[in-house]
């Protein structure tokens, strides 16, 4: 499902396949141990994930405001059309960098 790359300065983490409501809890803990261990910046690259629903949404703003308060970014990158017009849809596009 993911795989990740560390940086220097960030670490990118390459999510695969479908994120719905039956792997967004692997997804959640996947990305709350990487937290520690990255530097500055999680880039969770999107180009080839794909959303089923909200609750991997869920899963990515509840990643990014843990990363906050650990002082670190979380961002996005690559998202399909569908993704970004879901970010945009729900209003929460805004709260992450996103890299096109």
């Amino acid at each position: 499902m993911t795989s990740a790359l560390l940086a220097p300065t960030a670490t990118v983490v390459h999510l695969r396949g479908v994120i719905d409501i039956f792997s967004s809890n692997a997804l959640r803990q996947r990305l709350l141990r990487l937290l520690p261990t990255s530097e500055g910046t999680l880039i969770c690259d999107l180009s080839c994930a794909s959303f089923d629903d909200v609750s991997g949404l869920g899963v990515l703003v509840g990643a990014r405001r843990r990363a906050r308060s650990m002082g670190i970014l979380l961002a996005l990158a690559a998202p399909n059309p569908y993704t970004a017009e879901l970010l945009r849809t729900t209003g929460l596009g805004p709260g992450f960098l996103i890299y096109e």
